[in-house]
C-alpha cells in the first residue's frame, strides 16, 4: 500500500510514464530496424512490448522503493536520467550499427581513446541524432508537466481500496507469470535475456555482467604478464628449422578487400601491389576473414594461438612476439596507433613483450591525424640496426574512420563522382571516395615498407584487423557489427627476390593455398610452419602451407558461421 501511495502521485507517476514511453518507443524502433521494416512484425510486437516494458518498469520502481525508501524520489530521478541516456545511446547504436548495448560495444568503448571518440562523435552525431534527443527530452518534459494528482480514480476510500487490490492482484499475477516464463527459459537453456533487455537499464546491467565474466582483456589485466611468462616458459624449448632474416607482419586497419584493385575493384587504388602481383612478388588470398568485427576482438585471436575452439582464455596462449623471441629473433613493434599506458588493450599488452617498442602516439593528447608515412623513418632505422634474424609487427592507422584524415592531400585522387553508387546519397558517396583514397595511400605505405626490406631475405605478411561495412548492409558505415563486409579482409604475402629464391617450396605452397578458406586466428600457425617451429599449441591442420590444412573448418565469429552470411547481398 505504501508503494502504491508513493507511486500514484506526482512526480513519480509522471516519471514512470515518461520512462515507459521512451523505452516503449525504443523497442518499437528496435523491432522496426531489426526485422527489415516488416509492418506485420511491428504490429505483432507492439502489445508484447507494451506489456513487458510496462511490467519491468513498475517492477524497477518497486525495487527502488524497497531499497531506497527514504530517498525514493531522488533515486527515481536518477533512474529516469539513466533510462533517458541509455535510450539515447541505444537509438544511436541501432541507427548506426543495428545493435544495442552489448559486451562487444562495451569492449570497444573501453578500448577507445579520446581522439577516436572525438572522430566518432563528428561522424555519427548528426542532426537526426540530436533531433531524436530533442524529441525524447520534449516528451519527458511534457509528461512531467502533467498534474497527475488530478487524475486519481476517486477520493472515496472504499473505492480507492478496491482499485488498489485489483491493481495489486494484476501486478502479482503478471510478476508470477513473467517469473515462470523466465525460469522455464533458464531451465531449458533458452534466451531469457531478450525480454529482460526491454528495460534499458536491465539491458545495460546484463551486458556488463556478460562482459566481465567473458574471455576479455579486463578480467586478466592485472596478471597479464604472469600469464605471458607462464606460456613462454612452457614453450621455452621450441626451435626454428628454417630461419628467415626478416619476417614483417603488417596489421592494417578497417580494410575491406572488395575496395582493392588487386581484388577486382573498379578503381586503380592499389597500383603498387598490382605491380608486385604481376611480377610474382605478391600472393593475395581470396577467401580470408577476420576473427573479429572490431580491433580488440580480432587481435585477441590473431596475435596468439587462441581460437574460438580453444578452451583456454586467449592470454593463456603463446603470443606471437614471445614465440619469435624464443626462436632467436630480435622483435620489434612499431605502431601508429594508440600506445597509452601500454596495457590498454591486447595489442599494447603484446607489444610490451618486444625488444624494440615504438609508438608514434602516447595518450589522448596525440592526434589521430598523424599519417602512416611517419612510421617509415623509424622502420628504416630499426631495420638498419637489425640482427641476424628479425621479426617486426607494424601496426598502421590504415583506413580508420574518419577516412579523410588518413592520408595527405597529395593522395586525394578519387572524388564522389568516381564512386557514383546510385543507392547512396551524395554525402555517402563522398565518404566512400575518402575511403578509397585511404586505400590508395595504404598501398603506397605497404610498398614503401617493401622497399625498405626488398634487398634482403624478407617475407611480408599483411592482414587487416577487420573490414568495414561502408553502407553495404543496413545503411551502416563502420565495423563492430556482424556482417560479411566487416569480416572479409585482404591477406597478402609479399616476398623479396632473395626470399623467393631461397625458399621456393614455401612460396609455391603459399601460391597453392591462395584460394583456401582461412580465418586470421590461424595466421600464427602458418608463420610457425614457415619457420619450422612447433610450439605446444601448433596444429598443422591450421597452417596454410601444410598438406594437412583443414579447408573444412567452420569459421565462427560471434557464434555465427561465416558460411551462413557470406552470400549477403549488398545495399539491402
Amino acid at each position: 500500500m505504501k508503494f502504491y501511495e508513493a507511486f500514484k502521485n506526482r512526480p513519480i507517476l509522471n516519471l514512470f510514464i515518461a520512462t515507459f514511453i521512451l523505452m516503449f518507443a525504443l523497442n518499437v524502433f528496435k523491432t522496426y530496424s531489426f526485422y527489415n521494416h516488416v509492418a506485420s512484425k511491428i504490429y505483432q510486437d507492439i502489445f508484447k512490448n507494451f506489456y513487458i516494458v510496462g511490467l519491468l518498469n513498475i517492477f524497477m520502481f518497486h525495487i527502488i522503493f524497497l531499497v531506497f525508501r527514504r530517498f525514493f524520489k531522488t533515486a527515481i530521478y536518477i533512474y529516469s536520467i539513466l533510462i533517458f541516456l541509455l535510450c539515447s545511446t541505444d537509438f544511436l547504436l541501432i541507427k548506426e550499427f543495428s545493435a544495442t548495448i552489448n559486451p562487444i560495444i562495451i569492449d570497444a568503448i573501453i578500448n577507445t581513446n579520446f581522439n577516436e571518440a572525438d572522430e566518432f562523435i563528428q561522424v555519427f552525431f548528426d542532426i537526426k541524432f540530436f533531433m531524436t534527443i530533442f524529441v525524447f527530452a520534449l516528451i519527458s518534459i511534457l509528461v512531467l508537466c502533467i498534474n497527475t494528482n488530478k487524475c486519481r480514480c476517486s477520493k472515496n476510500k472504499s473505492r480507492s481500496n478496491k482499485v488498489y487490490h485489483v491493481l495489486l492482484t494484476l501486478y502479482i499475477l503478471a510478476i508470477i507469470a513473467f517469473s515462470i516464463d523466465m525460469t522455464s527459459k533458464i531451465l531449458k537453456d533458452k534466451d531469457y535475456k531478450e525480454k529482460l533487455s526491454k528495460n534499458t537499464l536491465i539491458e545495460f546491467i546484463l551486458a556488463n555482467l556478460d562482459y566481465v565474466s567473458s574471455d576479455n582483456y579486463i578480467s586478466a589485466l592485472k596478471n597479464i604478464d604472469k600469464h605471458y611468462e607462464s606460456t613462454t616458459k612452457k614453450n621455452s624449448n621450441i626451435t626454428a628449422k628454417t630461419k628467415i632474416k626478416n619476417i614483417i607482419m603488417i596489421i592494417g586497419e578497417s580494410l575491406q578487400r572488395d575496395y582493392m584493385q588487386i581484388y577486382g575493384y573498379k578503381l586503380a587504388d592499389t597500383p603498387n601491389m598490382q605491380k608486385l602481383l604481376e611480377t610474382n612478388h605478391l600472393i593475395k588470398f581470396s577467401d580470408t576473414i577476420s576473427s573479429g568485427t572490431y580491433t580488440n576482438a580480432s587481435l585477441q585471436r590473431m596475435l596468439n594461438f587462441s581460437n574460438y575452439e580453444s578452451t583456454l582464455p586467449w592470454y593463456d596462449s603463446l603470443n606471437i612476439i614471445d614465440m619469435f623471441k624464443i626462436l632467436g629473433y630480435k622483435t620489434s613493434w612499431i605502431s601508429n596507433q594508440e600506445g597509452f599506458n601500454k596495457t590498454q588493450n591486447i595489442a599494447n599488452s603484446v607489444s610490451k613483450r618486444a625488444d624494440n617498442v615504438i609508438y608514434l602516439k602516447y595518450g589522448d593528447k596525440d592526434s589521430l591525424e598523424q599519417v602512416d608515412e611517419k612510421l617509415l623513418p623509424y622502420i628504416s632505422k630499426v631495420a638498419k640496426n637489425s640482427s641476424e634474424y628479425n621479426f617486426y609487427i607494424i601496426h598502421l592507422m590504415g583506413s580508420h574512420v574518419r577516412y579523410d584524415r588518413r592520408y595527405p592531400k597529395e593522395f586525394i585522387k578519387f572524388k564522389q563522382n568516381d564512386i557514383n553508387i546510385t543507392k547512396l546519397n551524395e554525402k555517402q558517396n563522398a565518404q566512400i571516395a575518402d575511403y578509397v583514397n585511404s586505400v590508395l595511400y595504404n598501398d603506397y605505405i605497404i610498398n614503401e615498407i617493401y622497399n625498405i626490406f626488398k634487398d634482403y631475405e624478407s617475407l611480408i605478411v599483411y592482414a587487416s584487423d577487420h573490414g568495414e561495412t561502408l553502407y553495404r548492409h543496413k545503411d551502416i558505415l563502420e565495423h563492430g557489427v556482424l556482417n560479411r563486409f566487416t569480416l572479409e579482409i585482404p591477406l597478402i604475402f609479399i616476398g623479396s627476390d632473395k626470399f623467393i629464391a631461397n625458399y621456393p617450396e614455401i612460396w609455391k605452397r603459399l601460391q597453392k593455398a591462395k584460394d583456401d578458406p582461412f580465418m586470421t586466428d590461424d595466421i600464427i600457425h602458418t608463420l610457425s610452419d614457415i619457420v619450422g617451429a612447433k610450439p605446444l599449441e601448433f596444429d598443422e591442420k591450421r597452417s596454410l602451407i601444410s598438406d594437412k590444412f583443414n579447408i573444412h573448418r567452420k569459421r565462427i565469429v560471434q557464434d555465427v558461421d561465416y558460411d551462413s552470411i557470406k552470400r549477403q547481398i549488398e545495399y539491402q
